[in-house]
């Protein structure tokens, strides 16, 4: 029985060791770092499976890699002898130096791992509370005006709330958004200082104008966007189908080449008085005759519903 290769080659067997379980991810080598990075982001997008395979990929990698080639070819014993030769210093300095790469190397990039993480927490707490903060910004009996975050210890929020003190059925409501959002009630502060006492009329007084205020803005938006949905309504009822038109009255009247359609105003020069109207001019080889002019005029005041139209033959 011979004694290990680990006898003859030290340094080699220590270099690749090192590696191997750089290779693997181990913690506090270069592959680690790596290997955090990816499993960090998915567990912020909630990828389980992905994250279970390479997992697995790990440990495979591990238990090959790591395990059984080190076992077999530096430190199992074997029976017959086996010829080393040794290395050069450029091949020794060259593995050596690999090796301590890729442990300096998670040494100096630690602490950015650390930044990485801790900004991926901070911005998702963040995005959470944005989330929350517009999905609760109007109350039954007052409005959140402010807020502000702490991302020590894991994060927290200061709500501050103007208008009456919350009730209990209220504030339940809030820590179940929150928690929808992903914030947890031990993260959650409400802050009604100041905001609204019963027994300070100034107070009082000041907070319901703010309020009333802020609803009469949302009662004269809310309006205005009625009166908009009815011009839009309008504007539909009234826009002419041209394509649909044009075919129509080439089925009935082949002889019209061209015809031009449109909306305007009728204009009376002397009182300035106008209205509505609707004008349709054809153009064919000869104008049409005063009959076929007129059956046209009363089938387009029917097909559009406009009294006002006019047909024109030229």
């Amino acid at each position: 029985m011979k004694l290990a290769i680990i006898s003859k080659m030290p340094i080699t067997a220590f270099c690749f060791l090192i590696s191997s379980m750089a290779i693997a991810g181990f913690p506090f080598l270069s592959g680690f770092a790596s290997k955090a990075l990816i499993m960090e982001s998915l567990h912020e997008y909630g990828e389980g499976f992905p994250a279970i395979m390479i997992t697995i990929a790990g440990v495979g990698t591990l238990l090959s890699i790591t395990l059984k080639i080190n076992y077999f070819v530096f430190f199992g014993r074997c029976d017959r002898q086996v010829k080393v030769q040794n290395a050069t210093n450029s091949m020794t300095a060259a593995v050596v130096i690999g090796t301590i790469m890729s442990i300096v190397i998670i040494l100096m990039i630690v602490p950015s791992i650390w930044s990485a993480f801790v900004m991926i927490r901070e911005n998702s707490f963040s995005i959470n509370v944005e989330s929350f903060i517009k999905e609760n910004k109007n109350l039954d009996n007052g409005y959140i005006y402010d807020y502000k975050l702490s991302y020590r210890k894991g994060g927290s929020i200061n709500v501050f709330i103007a208008g009456e003190p919350l009730t209990a059925s209220e504030k339940n409501r809030l820590i179940e958004s929150a928690e929808r959002h992903g914030i947890k009630e031990s993260q959650l502060k409400f802050s009604e200082r100041a905001m609204y006492e019963a027994n300070d009329n100034v107070s009082e007084k000041l907070v319901k104008g703010i309020y009333e205020r802020t609803d009469s803005e949302i009662s004269r938006r809310e309006s205005r966007i009625r009166e908009l949905e009815k011009e839009l309504e309008q504007y539909r009822r009234e826009e002419i189908p041209y394509t649909q038109i044009a075919k129509e009255i080439n089925s009935q009247y082949p002889e019209i080449g061209k015809l031009i359609l449109a909306r305007g105003a009728e204009v009376k020069c002397d009182s300035l008085n106008t209205s509505k109207g609707l004008v349709l001019v054809t153009e064919s080889g000869k104008p049409l005759n005063e009959q076929t002019r007129g059956k046209l005029e009363n089938w387009l005041k029917i097909r559009l519903g406009d009294s006002t139209a006019v047909v024109i033959s030229r």
